[in-house]
């Protein structure tokens, strides 16, 4: 063999290395004994909210209840350990005050209001109390990169709850504890192009953008950003190793997907039709 055929044959084996190292980083779970579609295809991103439901309050979730969709919602960790149902990292956009929620005692948070109305931040023991099952839920796990404490709490009142639920996470780590801890819980990766909505440590935005870090979470299914569809990870995902997903967030009818590439949407501002 020529001298420059051993450098072709060992550039294809690098390549061919490549390409496997890859593929089994961004690998999701198998899902082919899994019926996603029994938890809901439509979610109500943070419940059916206006200006007198605001976001992730209880009259936002009673609203969904009532129109029979599935519902979205963010949880955190208090600085005493209770979980409650909140969105940001925090508190200024919704109830006008500085601070973390993670810095914040309960009784500190029941004194805010949600959005300038009397609604408050619900701990999830209520939010569960009042769905009671009649609709799925879709749990987002909020928490800084390495602290997993939100986990085996969250887990404790969500294994006592008797609906369907599923949860997702963008923090792999969270996602990992799940599949490590809890493994017949259904578990989700979020993702977008975190290196241009986040500041912090790029590669590992880098790595949860380009799907790299489903070797340590191995999600069921991915919760991907609009802007998002064409990412070739997801796309590898998605056909190729047959993962379900979720879109979001969907504002307007003609952003619904067509529903032989996705499983379901979380959306917001309407009301979709069957």
């Amino acid at each position: 063999m020529p001298p420059y055929g051993w450098i072709l044959l060992i550039c294809a084996a690098v390549f061919v290395a490549a390409v496997a190292l890859y593929l089994f980083l961004i690998k999701p779970a198998s899902t082919r004994d899994l019926n996603l579609a029994k938890y809901g295809t439509k979610f109500a991103h943070r419940g059916l909210w206006d200006a007198q439901s605001p976001e992730n309050s209880l009259s936002a979730f009673q609203k969904a209840v009532d129109a029979g969709y599935g519902i979205e919602f963010d949880i955190h960790k208090t600085k005493d350990g209770q979980v409650v149902v909140f969105h940001d990292d925090t508190l200024m956009r919704m109830c006008g005050v500085e601070g973390k929620v993670e810095d914040k005692t309960l009784a500190e948070l029941r004194e805010l209001r949600l959005g300038g109305t009397d609604e408050k931040i619900p701990l999830l023991t209520e939010m569960l109390a009042l769905v009671d099952g009649r609709v799925p839920l879709l749990v987002e796990l909020k928490g800084a990169a390495l602290d997993t404490s939100l986990c085996p709490v969250a887990n404790e009142i969500l294994s006592q709850y008797k609906g369907d639920y599923i949860i997702e996470s963008f923090n792999p780590l969270l996602v990992r504890w799940y599949r490590k801890n809890a493994p017949h819980v259904v578990r989700g990766q979020l993702f977008c192009n975190l290196l241009k909505e986040k500041k912090g440590n790029k590669l590992f935005y880098f790595l949860i953008t380009v799907l790299a870090t489903n070797v340590l979470a191995r999600p069921h299914f991915l919760a991907y950003g609009q802007e998002s569809v064409h990412n070739l990870s997801f796309m590898i995902c998605k056909y190729l190793f047959r993962a379900p997903a979720y879109v979001w967030t969907v504002r307007k009818p003609e952003q619904i997907p067509a529903k032989k590439r996705n499983e379901g949407m979380i959306f917001e501002g309407f009301i979709p039709e069957d």
